[in-house]
């Protein structure tokens, strides 16, 4: 059994599991392993539970909105029995750093934490504090250090693991479907930003499968971007992709590649679902606020129970999402195929 998967099967099935839909796995995994927590054993809490939030960069804030909407959810009441700190670090390692060392400091019951980056900080900071983690939006949490494995993680972190590499050069092959034309794309990357190493291989393998010419450069920052579109009057590509990277995310950047596509005419591959209110073709990719929904279940849990068994780390799922008002604008065809697949938005 791939130690990679959602949960040990032999544990879904004797908890009775049925696989319901798209998420349901997750979704039974979360609930049926009520007993499965991290906590450290202690005396008894008294006054209302603290929360520290790592929120990694900017456009995650749907993982730590939805995360404290579901605590909420759980019978919470913000202000009264739940207490939230919140950072937004921006990608800034010295924030990340510095967040979770105040997090630590000020004895928060748990941490919620989003990203690579921000996980990793976290996990630094809370040493042997024995004050749990939970993490989420997290790409090869083993790989990466943050935990130690998947279905028994030691040192009272866990989380919802963001499965990218595996799925990310789906995004080529949804992209060829959608638009057979496409024979060129291209990719503002960072290189030395953390998720590059973790999406661009596939992505040049799904390539190079599809018979595509894949396109990178090198622009670390906003300005970069929009400074290269500009000096590109003439594309030398058929479609843009949107990478995992933070300079392309930047509102000034990201409308600067809408705008050069459409007076142009090229599709953009989304990064995430909220990309298609901005005008992308589609997008693959984990709900972000899903995983931080379950992130608050798997919080609540450990947070109710003090046995201390590791809980097993849990794999968001991918889902497609097609804007159908752009496909038209491109005179693009959503096959019946496609549709069984994924949802079609603003239709």
């Amino acid at each position: 059994m791939d130690k990679n998967k959602i949960v040990p099967w032999a544990i879904f099935r004797a908890l009775g599991g049925v696989m319901m839909g798209r998420n349901a796995f997750v979704r039974m995994a979360v609930v049926g392993l009520c007993a499965v927590t991290l906590v450290a054993c202690g005396e008894q809490k008294t006054g209302p539970t603290r929360i520290g939030i790592m929120l990694g960069v900017p456009s995650f804030k749907d993982a730590t909105d939805a995360f404290k909407q579901g605590m909420i959810e759980q019978g919470y009441v913000e202000g009264q029995t739940i207490l939230f700190d919140e950072v937004s670090a921006n990608g800034d390692e010295d924030a990340m750093a510095q967040g979770c060392e105040r997090f630590v400091d000020g004895r928060v019951d748990l941490i919620f934490a989003t990203t690579n980056g921000g996980s990793g900080a976290c996990k630094k900071a809370i040493g042997d504090s024995g004050i749990p983690m939970v993490f989420a939006i997290v790409m090869n949490p083993m790989a990466s250090g943050i935990v130690d494995s998947m279905d028994r993680p030691s040192g009272n972190v866990t989380g919802v693991r963001n499965a990218l590499s595996e799925y990310v050069g789906k995004r080529v092959e949804i992209l060829t479907q959608l638009a057979p034309h496409v024979k060129r794309v291209w990719i503002p990357i960072t290189a030395a930003y953390p998720t590059t190493k973790h999406f661009l291989p596939p992505v040049e393998r799904a390539a190079r499968t599809l018979g595509l010419t894949l396109t990178t450069t090198e622009l670390a920052t906003p300005q970069a971007i929009i400074d290269y579109l500009a000096a590109t009057p003439d594309a030398p590509f058929d479609a843009i992709m949107v990478p995992p990277n933070m300079a392309p995310q930047a509102k000034i950047a990201f409308d600067a590649i809408i705008n050069y596509a459409a007076e142009r005419n090229l599709p953009v591959i989304g990064n995430s679902a909220k990309n298609m209110r901005e005008g992308c073709l589609f997008s693959y990719h984990v709900d972000i606020g899903e995983e931080g929904r379950i992130a608050a279940r798997m919080a609540d849990r450990i947070l109710k129970d003090e046995t201390r068994v590791p809980y097993p780390v849990v794999t968001g799922e991918p889902v497609l999402n097609i804007n159908g008002r752009v496909a038209e604008i491109l005179g693009l065809a959503i096959s019946d195929d496609l549709r069984a697949f994924g949802t079609v938005l603003y239709e």
